[in-house]
């Protein structure tokens, strides 16, 4: 099995790093660059906590949470795509890109 599995060449999409359950650290290194240069690692690194209340957010505040949740959904659909089916049942409850364990 490859390594990296290459998505549509015409796509904006970079190729992803395939983990099969095997060479975990190089599948890391791999996906952190991917995350890096995609503009996603800080959400990997310093996480995302939805916020129990809303309603009071200003304008920019409202904005800026709807940023935050797209590029944790972004890093997290990655991670999720960047695994093969059986490893998958592994970290599908995550709702966070960052999880206690990972990366």
């Amino acid at each position: 099995m490859s390594s990296s599995s290459v998505q549509n060449p015409s796509s904006p999409y970079s190729l992803l790093p395939n983990f099969a359950g095997e060479n975990y650290n190089f599948w890391k290194v791999k996906m952190k660059t991917l995350l890096l240069s995609e503009g996603l690692w800080n959400i990997v690194k310093k996480g995302f906590t939805e916020p129990a209340e809303e309603n009071e957010f200003s304008g920019p505040e409202k904005v800026k949470l709807e940023a935050d949740r797209m590029t944790n959904a972004k890093a997290l659909s990655k991670i999720q795509n960047g695994v093969i089916a059986t490893i998958s049942p592994r970290i599908m409850r995550s709702s966070t890109a960052k999880q206690d364990g990972r990366f």
